[in-house]
């Protein structure tokens, strides 16, 4: 692989299947290396690759996180359709009409999700404080009253806290901000009455100080404040609630001294109380890094879950009983995205040697729905790596990567770069990485590894 390559990396993501389970639909991303930035599109393919996959938006923008009506009929999608702004829109999968633009955002929007009787969108974003709206220069300071005020990659967090918006699906009215405050609620999940949303957040003065998170109710008329169902007896996030809206399941900890560490799932009563973790059995994280999402309820009662595990990402199925989690979509790869309709589970993967493309499972079989990084990993000639166990202390092993470079000379000295990840807490794994790839293109035996301390582990 050599630089000029970049170019050619296309990747899928955000896999959601139809009603019916028949219809995957995923975000293609490409990258525009003339106008040096990423474009995506929504496309879509057949769950049981009886068709191949065909483009739904034009990817001239950003179309992002596909989300179906309950009725299979209409796909929303978020965008940047306009300068500097997000946007929300909807548009026929069947019957034919126009795309309607529901919302235009300052800041990104993220959670979509349709309301039960496809009447409402809900989704996050960050809302902003007036003084935004002046030139940086006219701006007041800022009066800061938290520790915590600022994040990376993000910026100020104390005048744009994170907020839920409900808007209607047929774009007659403008999104409501049903969190309204300083505080920062997100990650909404609908109840199946469609009356409120389940959402997840901080509201106490010392939320910034002992880093608990609780999960909330509140109505999706914003008729009253949210409701707290946790009182500060962990940190926890990504809600779902059950279909029967008697249980909501939650990924987190309950012990927020110690951070990092393996969140994992839990389920608690949707009147409140403590939640209750059902993966104790596995010692992973199931929040992997990057992807984490929501459990999925499964017409059986168990829960749909992704968890690290040395290097790979899997999916697993939970019993609320708190049995051993049973593995569901296992192999040498990372799953980065999936979700999972009438029996069929559609998922997203990556391997060292493909960017991530779609797979669905019908009937208890695998198939690769998609094949579009083909043409980019035989033009890169992207190579396999050895993986290596280094045991470093009795009990304990280090998992790592070897990546020769090519028409390696066996009686040749060669330079060697030694990959570490940092923070956050993440794992590195069996999944496209072209750093790597580049490295050992250039002539340097190439190594990473998982030191003590990151993700993936016990």
């Amino acid at each position: 692989m050599q630089p000029a390559d970049l170019g050619g990396i296309v990747a899928s993501g955000s896999p959601a299947l139809s009603p019916d389970g028949l219809t995957v639909a995923y975000v293609l991303q490409r990258v525009d290396l003339p106008g040096n930035r990423y474009r995506s599109q929504v496309w879509l393919v057949a769950a049981d690759g009886s068709s191949p996959p065909r483009p739904f938006t034009s990817g001239a923008d950003l179309d992002a996180s596909p989300a179906w009506s309950p009725d299979g009929t209409r796909l929303a999608f978020t965008s940047r359709r306009e300068p500097e702004r997000s946007t929300l829109h909807v548009a026929p999968v069947i019957g034919g009409g126009e795309t309607v633009t529901l919302a235009s955002q300052p800041e990104a929007i993220t959670g979509l999700t349709w309301s039960p009787d496809g009447i409402r969108l809900a989704f996050a974003s960050r809302a902003r404080e007036p003084r935004y709206d002046q030139p940086v220069a006219a701006q007041a300071p800022r009066r800061i009253t938290h520790f915590f005020f600022r994040l990376d990659g993000t910026g100020w967090t104390c005048d744009r806290p994170t907020h839920t918006f409900v808007v209607p699906a047929d774009g007659t009215a403008e999104p409501v901000d049903i969190t309204p405050g300083e505080h920062e609620l997100g990650q909404p999940a609908w109840t199946p009455d469609g009356e409120h949303l389940v959402v997840t957040g901080a509201t106490h003065d010392s939320r910034d100080i002992d880093l608990t998170n609780d999960v909330f109710v509140v109505p999706a008329d914003a008729s009253s404040p949210p409701l707290a169902l946790t009182t500060r007896t962990g940190a926890y996030q990504h809600p779902r609630v059950s279909p029967d809206g008697s249980t909501i399941a939650v990924v987190g900890k309950d012990d927020t001294q110690t951070i990092p560490r393996n969140a994992h799932v839990a389920v608690m009563a949707s009147s409140g109380g403590t939640p209750q973790f059902v993966s104790r059995g596995l010692d992973r994280t199931f929040a992997p890094y990057p992807g984490a999402q929501a459990p999925q309820w499964q017409p059986d009662g168990t829960l749909l879950c992704a968890c690290e595990d040395r290097g790979n990402a899997h999916l697993y199925r939970l019993g609320i009983d708190g049995r051993d989690p049973e593995l569901a979509v296992g192999g040498a790869r990372c799953v980065t995205g999936w979700d999972s309709v009438a029996g069929v589970v559609a998922f997203t993967a990556t391997e060292p040697t493909m960017p991530a493309e779609v797979f669905a499972v019908v009937d208890g079989v695998e198939r690769r729905l998609t094949h579009h990084s083909d043409r980019f990993a035989a033009a890169a000639a992207l190579r396999e790596p050895e993986r290596l166990v280094v045991t470093t202390a009795p009990g304990v092993d280090v998992d790592a990567w070897l990546l020769m470079p090519p028409d390696l000379d066996p009686d040749q000295r060669y330079p060697m770069l030694v990959n570490i990840h940092g923070g956050p807490f993440t794992q590195y794994g069996n999944r496209f990485f072209d750093e790597v790839q580049l490295q050992a293109r250039a002539g340097y035996v190439v190594l990473w590894c998982n030191p003590r301390g990151g993700s993936g582990r016990e």
